[in-house]
């Protein structure tokens, strides 16, 4: 993992970029970051339209598993579980 900038971490996710067919790719990127701008965490993930649900739940996932978790929990006090849809 590659800071893009000295304090931000850059994740690029682009597992379902390489699908084929007609169905037009949606492109989704996030990120979490300290209030203060002093940590960032970006993310992004391609995948058909259709899965724009699942894309938004992945790209989540991916956020809070690379640093996002612990820095909400530090930030606002919340744990990884709470973060986490049940």
């Amino acid at each position: 993992m590659e800071p893009a900038i000295t304090g931000h971490e850059g994740i690029g996710h682009d597992e379902l970029a390489g699908q084929t067919g007609a169905e037009p790719a949606a492109r989704v990127s996030g990120l979490i970051a300290a209030p203060d701008g002093s940590s960032v965490i970006r993310a992004q993930i391609t995948g058909p339209v259709s899965d724009g649900g699942a894309l938004g739940r992945r790209l989540a996932h991916i956020l809070l598993e690379h640093g996002g978790a612990a820095l909400l929990d530090r930030t606002y006090g919340v744990t990884d579980s709470q973060s986490q849809p049940g």
